[in-house]
């Protein structure tokens, strides 16, 4: 009975064992982001600079600033299959809030390997509504391309095809971010509003976050992320079933940051990520001046060690003349 009780035991332990490992969902176009918002997890309720084209479009008319990045990000998930084992993203990004009274920012982005191929434009405009209170709204182009899959008709030597184009369209996004205090700020945004097609492209989502202190010295920031349409990620037809089982599925993240002698600022964060149907830790360093700046970031998986995504970006300041 003991001997019966033990291999019960270890069975479950070795089934909870495989659970553990299984590869989360890839990154993919929705969750693209920076190097500081990787670091942080979180960044809707900052004012993020180029990032809030990814995050909130209306923070970046919270500052002043003129700021030219480019920015190369990595995403790794070896057990899954095919396109879905790596995503690379590489761009730029302008935001000026200095030279007019409605910030504008533009934001490229080439997805060379992945899920999805191709490109998306981002164009956002801002400026402020009431005292400390801005608004945002975002034009995104999206000229996608299917990854990779094994077609396994073609004999005893299956061989490995792209999927058709997936998404050429146009979307938008808003923002409201509010100064509530020299210390407080919060913000608010919805993302892809338009009806699309392909909702696990394009999913329509909301979030929230605050950010308290200031990025001159300590900050704390959190966030909450709401996706509708992008349901359950089936790896066999590497897509998150948008035209079966859709769901809504959350996303928790808070981070800390913290400026080293006024030029080194060191992040931390953490996420539960029910979208990829794990948790995330995160860091990030970053050097600054007041003419230029380098930001890294990178978070792994706790469910599977071997998922991690790494960010870089290298940022430009345009001297207010």
């Amino acid at each position: 009975m003991h001997v019966r009780a033990h291999l019960v035991l270890v069975a479950l332990l070795a089934a909870g064992g495989a659970a553990a490992a299984e590869s989360p969902a890839p990154l993919t176009v929705p969750d693209l982001m920076g190097p500081r918002t990787l670091a942080l997890q979180a960044g809707v309720g900052s004012a993020s600079g180029t990032e809030a084209l990814f995050l909130n479009p209306a923070a970046i008319s919270a500052r002043k600033r003129y700021t030219v990045d480019a920015f190369y990000l990595t995403d790794r998930r070896p057990g899954l299959t095919l396109s879905e084992r790596q995503q690379d993203h590489l761009g730029g990004s302008v935001v000026d809030s200095i030279s007019t009274p409605v910030a504008a920012g533009l934001a490229y982005a080439r997805e060379t390997k992945g899920v999805e191929t191709g490109t998306l434009f981002r164009l956002a405009l801002a400026g402020p509504i009431a005292q400390g209170l801005f608004l945002g709204v975002q034009g995104n182009y999206y000229d996608l391309t299917g990854g990779t899959y094994t077609d396994s008709y073609t004999g005893p030597s299956p061989q490995e095809r792209q999927w058709p184009r997936i998404a050429s369209t146009l979307n938008l996004d808003a923002g409201l971010f509010y100064q509530a205090a020299r210390m407080v700020s919060v913000g608010v945004a919805g993302y892809n509003l338009l009806s699309a097609k392909h909702r696990d492209v394009l999913p329509r989502g909301f979030g929230a976050g605050i950010a308290v202190g200031s990025d001159s010295s300590l900050q704390a920031v959190a966030d909450w992320h709401i996706d509708l349409d992008r349901g359950d990620w089936v790896a066999s037809r590497g897509d998150w079933g948008a035209s079966g089982s859709v769901k809504n599925t959350n996303r928790f993240s808070a981070g800390l940051e913290y400026l080293v002698s006024g030029s080194m600022p060191v992040r931390a964060g953490y996420e539960i990520d029910d979208t990829s149907k794990t948790k995330w830790w995160s860091l990030g360093l970053g050097l600054t001046s007041t003419k230029a700046a380098l930001d890294l970031g990178y978070r792994q998986s706790t469910t599977d060690p071997r998922a991690k995504t790494f960010a870089a970006a290298v940022r430009v300041f345009v001297p207010n003349e």
